[in-house]
């Protein structure tokens, strides 16, 4: 187990008069119960701080309700003390820290986040005018750089839309708005469900609203993501929602320019691993035309090399058998006929059809 691994996870739904949003709790629990898992993050679940709306509602009619407007900074700050503890001397409590967030968001001015690197995560009291919010990404780069972490991993499933006259709460540790403290090499991964200046979205699937980020994030952290040998990676995992987020939208979504295809996230500097899955493999079927009976017929993939030869049989499909993830070419050179496709790994079959 990560047995010193933590993490904090938040789903906030509802706001006093902000559009209620019906995905983040769904999310921030499917992203908890992978978190904890023992083929997931495997954090212990003690060690994670969960946070989500419907643990903060009345418990009866009369009664106030509870709001987690400071729960999110408070769980930073809980971290915080613990690591500073007697001696007022941050010390370092494990390996990776895991932020997860999703609910409202905004970005920061240009001015205020020039590198438009940054979200403002909307905590459940703010309002069209006091956007109360959490600097998530600044808050857990502290304790990268303080050397509380060796890692810190942080995934933000909001809107980046700016407020121009927004004014960034950081938080009041020492150092803690350095980001570059520890220069270019952090081991740090970003994910943000969209770009700057765009809304993230949710829609249903099967049933349940959810956030279309976090749907691909977690379909990526449970096997799509995974490398030929089973591994989960920064990169692959950053390649795998980059190309395929946007499999989740429609073709009328996908025509839209107000809605993000494409997660932000940076090129990870260090190669982080966050889980190792059986690899998934993937058969396909290749249909051919008449003309293309008894030709050799070829499948190529990474670095253009020939993973499966034969002849084609007049009106038999050629399957080839337990294909890793990854992009493919199949040909057949005598009749001109050749066909690219990627396989994300858990289609199980797939038909390919040369024209």
């Amino acid at each position: 187990m990560a047995v010193d691994d933590r993490g904090i996870v938040v789903g906030i739904t509802t706001y006093p008069d902000i559009s209620p949003l019906e995905g983040p709790e769904h999310d921030a629990q499917e992203f908890y119960e992978w978190l904890t898992s023992s083929t997931g993050g495997d954090v212990p679940p003690e060690r994670v701080d969960k946070i989500v709306s419907s643990d903060f509602q009345p418990v009866a009619p009369a009664a106030p309700a509870r709001l987690p407007a400071q729960e999110v900074a408070q769980a930073f700050d809980r971290l915080h003390s613990t690591a500073l503890g007697m001696t007022g001397i941050p010390k370092r409590l494990g390996r990776r820290l895991y932020v997860y967030v999703a609910g409202h968001g905004a970005a920061l001015p240009f001015t205020a986040d020039p590198e438009r690197s940054d979200a403002a995560f909307l905590v459940a009291d703010a309002t069209k005018f006091n956007a109360t919010h959490v600097m998530t990404k600044v808050r857990a780069l502290y304790f990268l750089n303080a050397g509380i972490f060796d890692e810190i991993v942080v995934f933000m499933d909001c809107c980046r839309i700016p407020l121009n006259r927004l004014v960034p709460s950081y938080p009041s540790y020492v150092d803690a708005n350095a980001i570059d403290a520890a220069g270019n090499e952090r081991r740090a991964f970003f994910a943000f469900a969209t770009k700057w200046g765009l809304n993230a979205r949710e829609k249903p699937f099967n049933g349940s609203m959810r956030g279309v980020f976090t749907t691909a994030l977690m379909s990526g952290l449970k096997g799509a993501a995974a490398n030929h040998d089973g591994a989960i990676t920064s990169s692959s995992l950053r390649n795998y929602l980059v190309n395929h987020m946007k499999d989740l939208l429609t073709p009328t979504e996908q025509a839209d320019p107000e809605i993000p295809q494409h997660p932000d996230i940076p090129p990870p500097a260090v190669e982080l691993v966050f889980a190792t899955v059986t690899p998934q493999r993937v058969s396909v079927s290749v249909s051919f035309p008449a003309q293309a009976a008894n030709q050799l017929i070829r499948m190529r993939g990474d670095g253009f090399t020939v993973v499966a030869r034969d002849q084609t049989v007049p009106g038999v499909p050629w399957v080839v058998p337990n294909l890793p993830r990854g992009g493919y070419l199949v040909e057949i050179p005598a009749v001109g006929l050749e066909k690219a496709f990627t396989l994300i790994g858990n289609e199980g079959t797939v038909n390919v059809a040369l024209p």
